[in-house]
C-alpha cells in the first residue's frame, strides 16, 4: 500500500511538472511572421493602398506575375515570397494568389 502512495505521488509530480525556463527577452520592437502554404490569397478592396516589388514583372492574360524576392507592403505588415499573381476582379478589388508566402507583422505589442 505504501508503494502504491508513492507511486502515486511520485507520478502526479511528474505529470504536474511544469518546465522552468531561465530566459529572459527584450527588445525595442518584436516581429511577428505568420506562413502560410498552399492557394494562399489576399483580396485588396479598392480604396486599400499597397505596393509590390520585384526582380521581374510579366502580364498574362489580364493579369500581373512578379517573381523573384516578391515584396508586398501595406499598413505596417510586409508578404515576402518567391512569386505573386494579381488579378484585377471586376468589383474593382485586387486578389493576390501564391503557393506560400510570409506575412510579417511590425512592432506587434
Amino acid at each position: 500500500m505504501k508503494n502504491l502512495l508513492t507511486l502515486s505521488v511520485v507520478s502526479a509530480a511528474i505529470f504536474f511538472t511544469v518546465p522552468v525556463y531561465s530566459m529572459e527577452v527584450s527588445a525595442d520592437a518584436i516581429q511577428s511572421i505568420q506562413e502560410y502554404n498552399g492557394n494562399a490569397r489576399i483580396v485588396f478592396k479598392p480604396a486599400e493602398k499597397f505596393q509590390i516589388t520585384s526582380e521581374k514583372t510579366t502580364k498574362i492574360n489580364g493579369m500581373t506575375v512578379f517573381s523573384g524576392n516578391v515584396v508586398v507592403t501595406f499598413k505596417g505588415t510586409t508578404l515576402k515570397t518567391d512569386s505573386i499573381t494579381v488579378k484585377k476582379q471586376a468589383d474593382g478589388t485586387s486578389l493576390l494568389e501564391a503557393k506560400k508566402f510570409s506575412l510579417e507583422h511590425a512592432n506587434v505589442k
